[in-house]
């Protein structure tokens, strides 16, 4: 028997006009696209829509804000490139100027997804050049990939176990492998080897950066396996 994960997903579209292209580039047979337009819903408000294209027609796509003015705040947004990540540097003023960093990134089979830290600000400036591992639906979709795959009646049988808790140790090597470091909380070699089965089959992450180069990034994951 296995886990069983339902997810519900709401598309939510945006009409454009005004539309202008201002960035266009080729990579891996497809062509990507930084759009800069104004939004019909709301005249006041300036997007940028990245779309992955294939023949003129739209693989995938992420909208980003670009600027916008209210009564209680304004929000301005620069965009830039940096090694085939689009980057987004992000000032909002309200009673206060804080700064963050939208990031949009191309995953290994194309498509484009927004960054795990997105929507993220602080009294500071980042920098634009660090970031976290970042893979599409971040550490929950990595949790839901494991326990979906993993066969619960099966390993429970195969253990003699009743449930299992345990806390899956992961590293994101340079190249965006995900490694199996550790498993606490139960040391069988059955749950070992049913987990390790499990992660050969997660695609690569992007890996983490720091200082311009690619960095490990280690995880700790809980996983509770049940009838």
């Amino acid at each position: 028997m296995k886990n069983t994960l339902i997810l519900s997903f709401i598309f939510f579209s945006i009409n454009l006009f005004g539309q202008e292209t201002i960035k266009k580039f080729d990579l891996n047979n497809y062509t990507y696209k930084v759009i800069e337009a104004i939004s019909t819903e709301n005249p006041a408000k300036k997007v940028y829509e990245i779309q992955q294209t294939l023949n003129d027609s739209i693989i995938s796509k992420v909208l980003i804000d670009k600027s916008y003015k209210t009564d209680n705040e304004e929000l301005i947004t620069d965009f830039k490139m940096n090694d085939n990540v689009f980057v987004f540097n992000k000032k909002l003023v309200s009673s206060k100027t804080i700064y963050g960093i939208d990031r949009v990134f191309i995953n290994s089979s194309g498509r484009v997804f927004t960054g795990i830290e997105n929507g993220s600000f602080s009294v500071t400036p980042p920098n634009e050049n660090d970031y976290a591992a970042q893979f599409e639906g971040g550490l929950t979709k990595l949790r839901s990939s494991i326990a979906n795959n993993i066969d619960a009646g099966e390993l429970l049988t195969n253990t003699g176990l009743e449930s299992i808790k345990i806390n899956i140790e992961l590293d994101i090597d340079e190249s965006g492998n995900i490694l199996l470091r550790n498993i606490k909380g139960n040391d069988n070699p059955i749950i070992k080897t049913a987990i390790e089965k499990v992660i050969k089959k997660i695609p690569k992450w992007i890996p983490a950066k720091e200082n311009n180069k690619n960095i490990v990034s280690k995880f700790s994951i809980p996983i509770n396996i049940l009838y």
